[in-house]
């Protein structure tokens, strides 16, 4: 080899530039990697995320849709599945609220309250457990004391239906009042949505509720009109600090006389030794019922027919009923509750599902059927359940999760669409991981690495919309997955049924217009839905009024109307028109 070759090979060799070269070479590839990752995805929920679709359908209507679950020609699932001992080891029943009382009781710390000691403002937040011990007097104590109240009344009107109204948000004192209520023979009744109603809305839906006894905050209790309550008899209390003692005064005086604030309640509970019942075999026929005002969908309008579908939003808006909405009065059945539960449950593939391990903390403004069956999932799967204490003001959950570390969230769409400015104010280094999750989601894989340190503990959240709602976008929901690296699990909820219509934990990464649609996933095993035309809106396009059935609704037989303009995809999946006002507040 020539002198001159040799020299210059050995200084290419060993040039620094080389290694200089072959370094960024190797950095670059690291980081395309990690920002453009292209390994397949093998996740369960995508199993889940399609229906079972019916082979024929009516005219003018889509073809019957179903969960995976429970394919076409099964039965929809109606309950728990629990062994009964009475037959034999391979006898099972749907269970009721009985049941769920006493899986409850299984568990040695089933509930739990966070606690702030700065007021949920500043400070931190602590659990305060409580026992099964503790829950069974209180249960017990309070439901004796329901019942001691309405026994005059009940023995000269007959009434065998007395209510126990709850007008309270999602909290540990509507949870502890409803087994108070059902297992001492009272129907529960929940309020939908009453906080976004204006003092006569509320009024009639306490009016329809016709409470025998009422729990609520002393902010609702000062707006309200008693003379209107005919077979009230008695009142209790929480954060009766904010009421007026003006109002008081305003009671029927054998109402006033029964009248009590929480914290006397639960004293006098703990300080009486009340006799607990230890065989229950009675509930009411009706154990919950839900009051809510309904809004049908406009049909007046002249020239909807002539307006293409990016035009109909601004006619629906328009075309408000000229009297208040509808008053409605949902009545659930112990079926309708058990089947919610169990389809809940078998909506998430198995080795996603809430177990002993899990603490799973409720952060809800209300407490109606979709908060309710969550929190009676939790009950039943022996996970602890913790509610933010009702003497705190909490209004954004981070610090909340910071402190406690729940590995479950349950919420609605306007908590979590919070977290989703949290997008704005991330370091460099978390921008860039951020930067990679949206990667990731648009190529249809979903992160699972949290990218704030307050959010690392979850592993599932549960978020609500209501067809009567605004819902979180797509874009929304793909922040908050990004953040998180949780399952976001995106519900559609109606206060026709206990169960949602539809859930996912995925998103419609394909659509090319996932601005006017938002993705809510396949139906619930308990239920099945079809389309119906509606005006502009074609069941032959997987276009129209949404229609359900199913043991989650009070008429399991009959196909019920949802004032809901839906789409399904052609894996069956539900699909929201996004803008449409269905708000019920004036």
């Amino acid at each position: 080899m020539p002198e001159t070759s040799k020299y210059s090979f050995e200084y290419f060799f060993n040039s620094e530039t080389v290694v200089v070269f072959l370094a960024l070479v190797l950095a670059g590839l690291a980081a395309y990697s990690y920002l453009y990752p292209s390994y397949p995805d093998i996740n369960e929920f995508f199993l889940h995320e399609q229906s079972s679709v019916a082979t024929i359908r009516l005219p003018a209507e889509t073809a019957i849709y179903r969960s995976k679950v429970t394919p076409h020609g099964r039965q929809l699932i109606s309950g728990l599945s629990i062994a009964d001992n009475a037959q034999n080891s391979y006898s099972t029943r749907d269970g009721n609220v009985l049941d769920i009382w006493r899986l409850t009781l299984k568990n040695t710390i089933p509930l739990a309250t966070a606690v702030s000691d700065g007021g949920g403002i500043v400070g931190n937040f602590v659990q305060v457990p409580l026992s099964n011990e503790e829950l069974e007097l209180l249960v017990h104590a309070i439901g004796q004391k329901f019942a001691s109240w309405t026994k005059r009344r009940t023995k000269s009107t007959g009434k065998v239906d007395p209510h126990v109204v709850i007008a309270l948000g999602s909290s540990l004192e509507s949870l502890i009042c409803f087994f108070a209520a059902t297992l001492y023979g009272f129907s529960a009744v929940f309020l939908h949505e009453f906080q976004n109603t204006d003092e006569t809305g509320l009024n009639e839906l306490i009016e329809l509720a016709d409470p025998d006894i009422l729990v609520s905050s002393g902010s609702i209790l000062n707006k309200l009109e008693f003379e209107r309550f005919l077979h009230l008899e008695g009142i209790v209390s929480v954060n009766a600090r904010y009421f007026d003692i003006k109002t008081k005064e305003l009671l029927p005086a054998h109402v006033a006389e029964n009248y009590i604030t929480w914290p006397d309640l639960v004293s006098k509970a703990k300080s009486t030794e009340s006799k607990i019942i230890q065989e229950l075999t009675h509930t009411p026929e009706i154990p919950v019922k839900v009051a809510y005002l309904s809004k049908e969908l406009p049909v007046n309008s002249s020239n909807i027919d002539n307006l293409p579908y990016d035009n109909i939003q601004s006619t629906l808006n328009q075309s408000e009923i000229a009297h208040r909405p509808n008053k409605q009065l949902a009545c659930f059945t112990d079926k309708a509750i058990v089947s919610s539960i169990a389809a809940q449950i078998k909506a998430i593939p198995a080795s996603h599902q809430w177990s002993t391990k899990d603490s799973i903390l409720t952060f809800n403004s209300q407490f109606n059927g979709y908060s309710f069956v969550l929190q009676l999932c939790a009950l039943v799967s022996g996970s602890r359940l913790i509610f933010v204490d009702s003497s705190n003001i909490v209004y954004h959950p981070l610090k909340l999760l910071s402190d406690i570390g729940p590995t479950v969230m349950i919420t609605e769409d306007s908590v979590t669409r919070t977290l989703v400015g949290l997008a704005d104010d991330l370091s460099i280094f978390n921008s860039l991981r951020f930067y990679r999750a949206q990667t990731e989601l648009s190529k249809g894989r979903l992160p699972d690495k949290s990218i704030l340190a307050e959010l690392k503990s979850l592993r599932l959240i549960h978020s609500g919309a209501y067809t009567q709602g605004q819902s979180l976008s797509t874009e929304d929901t793909n922040t908050i997955r990004a953040l998180s690296g949780a399952y976001l699990i995106h519900s559609l909820n109606t206060p026709l049924s206990l169960s949602p219509i539809a859930q996912t934990a995925i998103y419609d990464y394909r659509t090319s217009n996932a601005l006017r649609w938002i993705h809510f996933g396949p139906p619930l095993p308990c239920l099945e839905i079809k389309l119906r035309d509606f005006r502009n809106y074609h069941a032959s396009n997987r276009m129209g009024q949404l229609l359900l059935k199913g043991n989650s609704l009070p008429s399991g037989t009959e196909w019920v109307e949802e004032n809901l303009i839906a789409r399904l995809g052609t894996d069956g999946c539900v699909k929201q028109l996004l803008n449409v006002d269905y708000s019920i507040s004036k």
